[in-house]
């Protein structure tokens, strides 16, 4: 007899997340081909340098694929049956609560590019270095946010605004995990830039398996801590 699976744990968190992918991996990259080719119209508009397009087009079509990944990397990381048409119903089902995180993070990076010019004049305005700082910084904490508001969302069917509300507790308790999630995705992007553009067919969906799975240990822990 196979003895029992362990409970989901900070000790077994990696191991079982790499159970998990490999276990369902012709799922996980058809998946994650399924995210590239939402992410492709936003990628041929920034390739054309259309800088703008293509953030509003990524806020469209990116962030609730997205969000249909990750709905369906959790019935993969909960042992549920599930398919490729969980991600596609999934797509619809959270296509504007999604959109509306992916403003989160569209708005302050669409301001800094507007106000990146200023830094061409022989002076740059005082008002235009506010500028910068202040969208940069808005930019990065959307980033965090939005890395555990969209687990969130499709792990409790929660609204934008709850769903902030949690990250933001779950990302000053959890400081530097946070910032190894983040580091993760950011190497996951250089490996992309600098070695493949093909590893963007499945590098994605790795790492949503471990922002996901990350995201219902330490909210495990806190409904735990809640009932205590």
């Amino acid at each position: 007899m196979t003895p029992p699976e362990p409970e989901l744990s900070r000790q077994n968190y990696v191991r079982s997340t790499a159970r998990s992918l490999w276990d369902n991996l012709p799922l996980v990259i058809l998946a994650s081909l399924v995210f590239s080719l939402a992410a492709t119209p936003a990628f041929l508009t920034l390739h054309t340098n259309h800088l703008f397009a293509a953030i509003a087009i990524a806020t469209l079509t990116v962030a609730p694929g997205w969000a249909a990944l990750m709905a369906l990397e959790a019935g993969i990381l909960s042992d549920v049956r599930t398919d490729i048409r969980a991600m596609l119903a999934a797509f619809s089902r959270y296509w504007s609560r999604s959109v509306r995180l992916g403003l989160l993070v569209a708005a302050p990076l669409t301001l800094f590019l507007l106000a990146l010019p200023a830094l061409g004049r022989p002076q740059t305005p005082p008002a235009a270095w506010l500028i910068l700082a202040v969208t940069t910084f808005c930019f990065f904490l959307a980033l965090v946010l939005c890395l555990y508001a969209y687990p969130l969302l499709v792990l409790h069917n929660l609204e934008p605004g709850i769903a902030l509300r949690n990250a933001y507790l779950l990302a000053i308790r959890h400081t530097g995990d946070t910032a190894g999630l983040l580091s993760m995705g950011v190497l996951f992007g250089l490996a992309v830039i600098y070695i493949s553009p093909g590893l963007l067919l499945f590098l994605p969906a790795i790492w949503g398996l471990f922002v996901l799975n990350y995201c219902r240990v330490v909210v495990a822990e806190a409904l735990t801590g809640a009932q205590k």
